[in-house]
């Protein structure tokens, strides 16, 4: 194992032993540094994974937080390498149909999950995907429309995962579900 994975992994435990609390600034990079006896870039690396993953934010000038709202911590199922369901059913019929699509302004839970300001706007969407003609799922997502630039109908018909990652050429660092179930 790398060392900045191993740095990584300490980092969260201390995290879910709340030795660093919700809310909390970590110590800065040169403190990590010489505490673990590694260079700032290794530290960095460290940090960002488990920035990836949602459980620390960078505010550029001032530190590196804990989420208040870390999404690990809560009933949520955090899916990493997601590709959408269109790859997860290659040899089935999936469609989708479009309820609702929308670009709005985040709420305060919306701009802590996503970690943006409110006057970020967001791409909000509900579609049933459906597979072999049969509903399978009632999806409500939220992206950053800063990111996910020119979000069309047509794509939405398609794979949303297939055109942030092959026509925009964009890597996807997480997603988190909340999975409901109802008739």
């Amino acid at each position: 194992m790398n060392k900045y994975e191993e740095i990584a992994n300490e980092l969260r435990r201390r995290i879910a032993e709340s030795e660093y609390a919700e809310g909390e600034m970590l110590p800065d990079q040169i403190a990590l540094s010489k505490e673990f006896n590694v260079s700032r870039m290794t530290l960095k690396k460290a940090i960002d994974i488990i920035a990836m993953e949602g459980l620390v934010f960078r505010k550029r000038g001032v530190g590196t937080f804990v989420l208040k709202s870390a999404l690990w911590n809560t009933s949520d199922s955090k899916i990493d390498d997601y590709t959408g369901l269109s790859k997860q059913f290659p040899n089935k019929k999936v469609e989708s149909k479009i309820i609702l699509f929308d670009i709005v302004f985040p709420s305060k839970e919306l701009q802590s999950l996503l970690m943006i300001e409110e006057n970020d706007p967001v791409y909000h969407i509900k579609r049933l995907r459906i597979i072999d003609n049969k509903p399978y799922i009632l999806e409500e997502t939220y992206f950053v429309a800063g990111l996910v630039q020119q979000l069309t109908e047509e794509t939405i018909y398609a794979s949303i995962y297939e055109y942030i990652q092959q026509i925009l050429g964009l890597k996807i660092g997480g997603a988190y579900r909340k999975i409901h179930a109802d008739l």
